[in-house]
């Protein structure tokens, strides 16, 4: 009995292999069917044109006003009191009287002739125009002056930088010059793909140019306040015939700060603004009404995070919201400021050249929260940073509204990113709006003299300060969105370019306390 239970046992067991076998070799399982995970494209508009951020902010054209020359004519037959001899006829007949030989007027010795040539006029003022973005003629500047760019080589652009090199002071130069100021450091290797190629050039703030018929001079500032010479093969004709298109079609509309100084005894003593250009007219401008900057928070948090169904959302206590994936990390705060970091990508991608970081930069901005609309975001500083000793690049970008700056203490779009993606950003605008009408702003004279009552701890040396800037900017704070004040204009001053003061553009009282920049 047991022997056919072990026999009954062993038959089943072979069946079934052979059963399972069969299956293996020739069945086909029932696989569940896996719906790959679906990626949703975030986009927050377009970004602006590349060639917004390359224009200048702004451009002065300066032409000096040269008195004209007198000349008086000189008679050698001038005649003295009636009745008399002339001067030159009586020394002659004396030096006969006396036996000397007799001199005709045409071999006597005569003083050196004066030609007209000879006399360097003085000057006696400056007609200044201030030329920005949309002006026709700052269009056409501009655009002559990238194709000069563009079309440079080794041989025909270079920069030199000599011990003790100074900028021309351009109240003394007798000839047209033009003066391009850049929001962003200037670097052709940035702007220009053509030029990635070339050494690398000293990115500045200010670009010079003395157009002299012979032959243009030329020098860059840094943002360091240093001054390098251009020598550059630059063809002055096309800039000549543009200065005299701006003349013919446009007021002076500018001045040298130094011709305000110079009115008030006070001014003179501690202050002097070489080289600075002001408005003729103090601008009325608007308050501005500051609100948070609204945007669909779960739809920025989905343009972080490629798989969004891994993502944690943790409320926290002060009514912020954190997103995180266990890598990267994204917190939205209640005043709508943006924070997000990552780790840095192990493997190195392929690496950039100047220009395309500065395209991925402006890339990430339309990714991640867009562009606004009422606020005009231009480049502040854009370059490498090292970071625990690895190199990445930075951008950072301010915002203006109507071509007014506002501070950056409070407005802030920072990224940090390398070939391998973003690895930190940083994001906090407000919306604006006016508050009413534009209102006049004290002139700058008032402005310097609210200067020295509110901060006499700064003329406290006996050599006047160097007013290195000095524009019209709105600071919001944190008490302008709070209680919703409106942000009124201020006066920003800078001083030997490294202390800057607010003061308000209302009444000339002080804003804060004194800044010291990088």
């Amino acid at each position: 009995m047991w022997e056919k239970f072990k026999t009954v046992f062993l038959c089943l067991l072979i069946a079934s292999s052979l059963l399972l076998t069969y299956r293996l070799w020739y069945g086909s399982p029932d696989y569940e069917a896996m719906t790959p995970p679906q990626y949703e494209r975030i986009s927050f508009g377009e970004a602006p044109p590349l060639e917004e951020f390359l224009v200048p902010e702004k451009v002065v054209y300066l032409e000096p006003v040269l008195e004209e020359p007198e000349l008086t004519e000189y008679s050698p037959q001038e005649e003295g009191e009636e009745g008399d001899l002339p001067e030159e006829e009586t020394s002659r007949e004396e030096a006969s009287a006396e036996g000397e030989e007799d001199i005709s007027p045409e071999e006597a010795p005569r003083e050196e002739e004066v030609r007209e040539e000879d006399i360097s006029p003085g000057i006696t003022g400056f007609d200044a125009h201030l030329l920005k973005p949309g002006n026709s003629f700052f269009n056409s500047l501009w655009e002559e002056l990238s194709r000069e760019i563009k079309e440079a080589t080794l041989q025909t652009l270079r920069f030199r930088r000599e011990d003790g090199e100074k900028l021309p002071d351009l109240q003394e130069v007798e000839e047209p010059s033009l003066v391009f100021y850049f929001n962003l450091p200037f670097s052709p290797q940035v702007f220009f793909p053509s030029q990635e190629s070339m050494p690398s050039t000293p990115p500045f703030r200010k670009l010079y140019l003395f157009l002299q018929e012979e032959g243009p001079r030329g020098f860059v500032e840094t943002p360091q306040g240093d001054f390098y010479r251009v020598e550059w093969d630059l063809n002055p004709n096309h800039f000549l015939a543009l200065g005299e298109e701006i003349k013919s079609g446009k007021d002076p509309d500018g001045k040298f700060l130094e011709e305000i100084i110079s009115r008030d005894p006070a001014l003179e003593e501690n202050f002097k603004g070489p080289n600075v250009f002001v408005p003729l007219e103090s601008p009325g401008v608007p308050d501005l009404n500051c609100q948070q900057e609204e945007m669909d928070v779960d739809q920025l948090a989905r343009a972080f995070f490629v798989d969004f169904s891994v993502v944690r959302q943790i409320k926290q206590r002060d009514e912020g919201v954190f997103y995180t994936d266990g890598r990267k990390g994204l917190r939205i705060d209640s005043q709508g400021s943006i924070e997000y970091s990552a780790p840095a990508g192990e493997q190195e991608g392929e690496a950039f050249t100047p220009g395309e970081a500065f395209r991925r930069g402006l890339e990430y901005v339309t990714v991640y929260g867009g562009w606004p609309q009422e606020l005009d975001l231009r480049v502040a500083e854009f370059g490498k940073v090292n970071l625990e000793q690895e190199e990445f690049y930075r951008l950072d970008l301010s915002g203006y509204y109507r071509g007014i700056p506002l501070t950056r203490e409070f407005m802030t779009l920072e990224l940090i990113y390398d070939e391998q993606g973003l690895v930190s950003f940083h994001r906090h605008l407000c919306q604006l709006e006016p508050s009413g009408g534009e209102g006049e702003v004290i002139g700058i004279e008032k402005a310097l003299q609210g200067m020295l009552e509110g901060f006499p701890e700064l003329f406290t040396r006996e050599s006047p300060r160097r007013v290195s800037d000095l524009y019209l900017a709105y600071n919001p704070g944190p008490e302008n969105m709070e209680a919703s004040l409106p942000v009124e204009p201020c006066w920003v001053v800078e001083l030997d370019g490294r202390q800057q003061v607010y003061l308000n553009a209302r009444t000339g009282e002080p804003q804060g306390e004194v800044i010291l920049l990088d």
